[in-house]
């Protein structure tokens, strides 16, 4: 059975009392009950404890087919090889990739967070949020509580441009995207501290054919995965590409031309 959002409209009052740092709004506003926030840092370190004795840290350099049958994998300081190799690299992957014979459309920018202080104690956890509405002079804001619920970060979904090398086309902008995140808390969250307690600047890459668009390139036995936000998909990414090394078949779904996720 596949699993369904419960989701209600939610009349003002009703919104103050579920998002209390929240300015007044007399908007439409909907809350999805199963909704809430990923605690990806728990999730890498908790996978990354279980897999400690097995990890190598080391910058790969190349990795390419080879005449015996197996997939070379070069590092700063080593030379393996194994059965089947799965690329997940981030904006590194493409490049990695077009060495083994796989060309990735990737497109590169650059993104920023902002972290502030909850003002006062908040009894009830508080939910993830996100704004279209344009009532505080943003569109398409993005936020969400610690674990702590004593920290709530905001984004704009808005992107910096970047050179395929990876460098800022400009790089005060990523200060004027969180100049704007900051402007945004005083006008529409006054719950926060409109003074930053954090930063996260991160890289964004995007396929062509959407904001959450998503595939695995499989060439031999080399396969490769990227698209935008994949860590939200981590579970069903993780299976897909252990079926893909294990069958060398990529799951229908996943592959190029089914442009998942396209907008």
């Amino acid at each position: 059975m596949t699993p369904v959002a419960v989701s209600e409209m939610l009349a003002p009052a009703q919104l103050a009392a579920r998002l209390p740092i929240l300015a007044d709004f007399r908007g439409k506003a909907m809350v999805d009950a199963d909704g809430g926030a990923i605690r990806t840092r728990a999730a890498f370190s908790a996978l990354a404890g279980k897999l400690k004795d097995a990890l190598v840290a080391d910058h790969v350099l190349a990795v390419r087919h080879t005449a015996a049958g197996d997939v070379e994998v070069r590092t700063g300081t080593r030379v393996d090889r194994f059965d089947h190799v799965v690329l997940c690299a981030g904006r590194g992957t493409a490049g990695l990739a077009r060495g083994a014979g796989l060309d990735i459309p990737v497109g590169l920018a650059a993104h920023a967070r902002v972290t502030f202080r909850v003002r006062a104690d908040v009894n009830a956890p508080l939910p993830t949020f996100q704004d279209a509405s344009g009532v505080f002079g943003e569109t398409g804001v993005y936020a969400a509580p610690s674990a702590d619920n004593r920290r709530y970060a905001v984004g704009l979904s808005e992107t910096t441009e970047v050179h395929q090398d990876g460098s800022v086309v400009d790089p005060t902008s990523l200060e004027s995207l969180c100049a704007r995140a900051s402007a945004y808390v005083r006008q529409a969250l006054p719950g926060l501290d409109p003074e930053p307690v954090d930063y996260v600047h991160c890289w964004v890459t995007r396929l062509p054919w959407g904001d959450d668009g998503v595939g695995i390139w499989s060439a031999g036995k080399i396969s490769a995965v990227a698209g935008h936000n994949l860590f939200k998909q981590a579970p069903a990414l993780g299976e897909a590409l252990a079926e893909t090394a294990l069958s060398g078949v990529v799951p229908a779904v996943l592959r190029p031309e089914s442009r998942l996720g396209q907008s």
